[in-house]
């Protein structure tokens, strides 16, 4: 069985303006700009794909630039210097991966909020801040710079590790909350 033929630069870039003026083609799905698109692609010099084939190329064009940008962000948070060996991001990779951002959800402006007036969900405390740290640090003699010589993480690793920790709280309690509404909502019925 022969290789199939590559795409063109020239047919994922048209491919990548096409989504960004269509964003949901993005996502998976049965889409009707997808026969335009796939006749459009099609048109262009080179190889001609079904929907679904040209479905798996968006999809292999996605899972590339998720692991490219994955082992950038890998090389990035490794330790010891030295320069970054990772490829940069090409400029398509970077366009389809601001297709594929996540999508916080706070609501929709045309749907009504529903559910408990006041806010009566406990709140999950905070892990710990930046000046606990440093008093731990300091009652155990350890150097700031360095905040454990055994995990070899630097006090400011732990500053984004409590950050981090914190926001994981804040979200818990966003969907405590939100779980709370939900089920006052369900109740009412």
């Amino acid at each position: 069985m022969a290789k199939r033929e590559r795409c063109s630069k020239r047919k994922i870039e048209a491919m990548i303006n096409f989504i960004e003026q269509h964003k949901e083609l993005i996502h998976p799905g049965e889409f009707p700009e997808w026969e335009q698109l796939k006749t459009e692609l099609n048109n262009m010099e080179g190889p001609t794909r079904s929907i679904r084939q040209w479905k798996n190329v968006l999809n292999d064009l996605k899972t590339k630039a998720r692991r490219k940008a994955h082992i950038l962000k890998c090389e990035l948070n490794k330790t010891g210097g030295g320069p970054n060996a990772g490829k940069p991001l090409t400029a398509i990779e970077n366009r389809l991966l601001a297709l594929l951002d996540k999508v916080t959800i706070e609501g929709l402006d045309e749907i009504p909020e529903l559910g408990l007036q006041s806010e009566d969900v406990p709140v999950v405390s905070q892990i710990a801040t930046a000046v606990e740290v440093q008093e731990v640090l300091l009652l155990h003699n350890e150097p700031i710079a360095c905040a454990s010589s055994n995990t070899g993480h630097s006090y400011g690793d732990i500053q984004v590790l409590i950050q981090s920790n914190n926001n994981i709280a804040t979200s818990n309690n966003n969907i405590a909350r939100a779980i709370s509404k939900l089920a006052n909502v369900l109740g009412k019925k």
